[in-house]
């Protein structure tokens, strides 16, 4: 009885190791706690747009100096599976959708971490629009099917005196839907 009782236990971890969390117990008898949300939004953030990685490739602090930024970086996140209906009938279709990028700041950028000083990390929307801190883009419009969001990252100087170094820099993202 005990062995079909832990094996029913390890098919239960398995199956729920994909639906959140999981806190087990080391005994003959093993809990499961799952926790998640179920959120109505009208698109999924595709899986290569969850996590990136962005390499900026070398600048010499000079074009930094001169120019008062850096060359932009392009990098896109992509919307995918996106359904302007709503769960509940009663509520109105989706129509826009909001981005804002969040960081550690350095006035109106993004700070960098690491050696290089005298300069910050802006972030524009294929607009032009620059993303300040915590603050949301324009809104876009919303459209069925899959949508590619189109970005640039610069350095930029920060009024600091340049030092050349290694700079690294997290940023997340949040989408708001209306």
């Amino acid at each position: 009885m005990n062995r079909q009782r832990t094996s029913a236990a390890l098919l239960l971890i398995s199956f729920f190791s994909h639906c959140g969390l999981i806190y087990a117990e080391s005994n003959d008898e093993t809990t499961v706690y799952v926790s998640g949300d179920i959120l109505d939004t009208p698109c999924t953030i595709a899986p290569d747009s969850r996590v990136q990685t962005i390499a900026m490739g070398r600048v010499k602090p000079a074009e930094i100096a001169h120019n008062g930024a850096g060359q932009a970086t392009p990098f896109t996140i992509r919307l995918i599976d996106c359904r302007l209906q709503r769960i509940d009938p009663h509520q109105p279709n989706w129509q826009r959708f909001a981005v804002s990028f969040d960081g550690q700041t350095d006035g109106d950028y993004f700070a960098l971490a690491g050696t290089a000083q005298g300069m910050a990390l802006q972030l524009a929307d294929e607009a032009g629009n620059i993303a300040h801190p915590g603050v949301p883009l324009p809104q876009a419009e919303l459209h069925n099917g899959e949508q590619v969001l189109h970005y640039t990252l610069r350095l930029v100087s920060n009024h600091q005196p340049l030092r050349e170094g290694s700079y690294s820099s997290a940023l997340h993202f949040r989408l708001n839907y209306f």
